[in-house]
């Protein structure tokens, strides 16, 4: 029946969406997550966004490219650092880097979408003369960093092995850890390479 097969297609869209590791895992994922992290750091660059953060989402004019490429990996390779530290500590099966890189790169795509939407932000015209424009993109920016917290945390209890409280608690210690990390390097690189 036409309506049992739109229920299929809707499901693996969902899954798709918050849990693509279902259907792509290990390398498979590490090298898409690459190719994305690639493609926000350039649209990052046409469009002065920044990523300054793991969870932060910023407009910022005149950063060089290779900046913006160091935002991304940097932002994911704390996060796998983290990620795959707990995991050590939460979960008593067998953690494999790959999967925690793969699955964490892979988890980062919505930030793709972060930085391809600000082309409706005109880099021409000072933020305050279009407040609409800020106000949509700042709407979606917060829908992007939700949807990647869920795709980070399905990354992290599939890659590690972990569920329940401890996988909730631990989770949210590690994003906390990680987001004030990013922040200190952050500040570390943005004080002393943009003041040369």
């Amino acid at each position: 029946m036409p309506w049992i097969k739109m229920n299929e297609v809707l499901y693996k869209i969902r899954i798709a969406l918050t849990d693509p590791y279902v259907f792509i895992k290990g390398f498979e994922a590490l090298a898409m997550g690459c190719v994305l992290l690639l493609g926000t750091a350039f649209f990052g660059y046409l469009n002065g966004v920044i990523f300054n953060g793991v969870l932060d989402i910023h407009f910022q004019r005149a950063i060089p490219f290779r900046l913006h490429l160091a935002e991304q990996f940097l932002d994911w390779s704390i996060t796998v650092l983290v990620y795959y530290s707990l995991g050590h500590i939460l979960s008593n099966s067998q953690i494999k880097i790959l999967d925690i890189a793969g699955t964490m790169a892979l988890a980062r795509w919505p930030m793709f979408l972060a930085s391809f939407f600000a082309f409706f932000v005109h880099p021409h015209l000072p933020l305050i003369n279009q407040p609409m424009a800020i106000i949509g993109y700042a709407l979606v920016s917060l829908s992007i960093i939700l949807w990647t917290v869920k795709l980070m945390y399905n990354a992290f209890t599939i890659s590690c092995n972990v569920e329940g409280q401890r996988a909730v608690g631990g989770f949210i210690v590690a994003l906390i850890v990680s987001e004030l990390l990013s922040l200190v390097v952050f500040f570390q690189i943005y004080q002393h390479l943009l003041a040369d």
